[in-house]
């Protein structure tokens, strides 16, 4: 990209998306009206893969949000089936209390799972780590937020690999909800 008489340039891959072996609500113990969605994934034990969840619920908010620990990679399930627990991605951290992160008996949930590669990863990981430690003056990290930008830029240029699976929030323990 050109600005001015900045030039900015940047490269990225889209790697495949997965789909999930199941995925479904399940809800918990002390109130059974509220739950969190679990998912199991096949990971590919040929390939260091990274990810990124995504939650929508269709009635309450207009975009994705990034759930609780979106960004990860296969370091410690590499090659295993492997359950998720996928909490409500908050639209902020400002205001929450014990309910934020679970979903509603009868919402309707969007969760996309995305792959993405290791430059998206690192940004986000180092973003991350910058804004949940940016406040706190005991864990104040001096680390630079990654960027895969060449020039006077800094962010991600990011392929997704996305895909979007939409359930009802209405099953029972151990009752699966393919969602697929």
């Amino acid at each position: 990209m050109e600005y001015g008489e900045k030039i900015l340039s940047a490269v990225t891959t889209i790697p495949p998306p997965v789909f999930p072996d199941s995925i479904w609500f399940e809800p918990i113990s002390s109130a059974d009206s509220m739950g969190k969605i679990k998912m199991v994934l096949n990971d590919n034990p040929d390939q260091h893969n990274y990810y990124r969840l995504y939650s929508k619920i269709s009635t309450q908010q207009d975009k994705f949000y990034p759930v609780l620990m979106s960004n990860f990679d296969d370091k410690y399930f590499n090659g295993t089936k492997y359950t998720f627990h996928i909490n409500k991605g908050p639209e902020s951290y400002l205001d929450i209390n014990s309910a934020t992160f679970y979903y509603k008996r009868g919402d309707t949930v969007s969760v996309k799972i995305a792959t993405i590669d290791s430059a998206t990863h690192a940004f986000w990981y180092s973003y991350n780590s910058e804004v949940s430690n940016g406040a706190n003056p005991f864990a104040s990290s001096y680390h630079k937020v990654e960027s895969n930008i060449d020039g006077p830029g800094k962010g991600i240029w990011g392929g997704y690999g996305s895909a979007v699976f939409r359930l009802i929030a209405n099953k029972k323990t151990g009752e699966n909800n393919p969602g697929l």
